[in-house]
């Protein structure tokens, strides 16, 4: 039965041994760089997505946007007809 308060196998070599002690805190230590910037990106991304919505939800109470402003059923505008002549006007002599 193997002892488990030890973390490497007594029976590998010591070069083994030395390799594994030290290399596993030197990777390690080579990944932090890169999960700092994982964390950075994150938070960059983030940091963008919070004022995409902040500027989204100021233009909606502020002002509203062209585009949602329903314009009316071409059925229902009420075009004028050409033929006939503008009452508001007096007639014209002629």
């Amino acid at each position: 039965m193997q002892n488990l308060s030890q973390p490497v196998n007594p029976s590998t070599s010591a070069l083994a041994r030395i390799g594994m002690y030290l290399l596993v805190p030197v990777v390690g230590l080579l990944l932090l760089p890169v999960l700092l910037l994982f964390i950075i990106a994150l938070y960059l991304l983030a940091l963008f997505h919070g004022t995409r919505v902040f500027v989204f939800s100021v233009r909606q109470t502020s002002q509203p946007v062209e585009e949602e402003i329903q314009k009316p059923h071409f059925l229902d505008i009420q075009a004028k007809p050409k033929f006939l002549s503008d009452e508001s006007s007096p007639p014209a002599k002629g």
